[in-house]
């Protein structure tokens, strides 16, 4: 069975490749995707740097920057990071940042307006499945 790093360096590199592949296809530099990118994310820098990191397999995008590549790119999230299933638990519009921190683990940031009862039922799910995860 494959340690967790190994799992991780699939990923990247599976990652990369496919990145690498659409952009190529499309005949951009890495600059014009990171140019294109940019107009999605506005809020944040993204440069060149960036996405050879990603194409060079030293990193995984955010959530929100998978959405952005995708986007530019004119594919979906899943068709870049198919393992992660991060496409199928977004929805458009969702202000959620999901980060890879190692191949078992994401940080997950909600930044939403939603009413009191939503949130308290998502702290009692977080928190059930906190205490079930502790548990085992």
């Amino acid at each position: 069975m494959p340690r967790s790093s190994e799992k991780t360096d699939g990923r990247r590199a599976d990652f990369a490749k496919r990145l690498r592949a659409l952009r190529v296809k499309k005949g951009w530099r890495q600059s014009e995707l990171a140019r294109r990118v940019a107009l999605q994310m506005p809020a944040q820098r993204f440069g060149r740097s960036l996405i050879s990191k990603y194409e060079l397999g030293d990193t995984l995008p955010s959530a929100i920057a998978a959405a952005a590549l995708a986007t530019a790119l004119g594919v979906t999230v899943d068709d870049l990071l198919p393992e992660f299933g991060i496409g199928e638990a977004m929805e458009p519009g969702m202000d959620v940042e999901i980060r890879s921190i190692d191949s078992e683990t994401v940080q997950v940031r909600i930044n939403e307006r939603m009413p009191i009862e939503d949130g308290l039922q998502i702290m009692t799910l977080y928190r059930t499945l906190k205490e079930k995860r502790n548990a085992d």
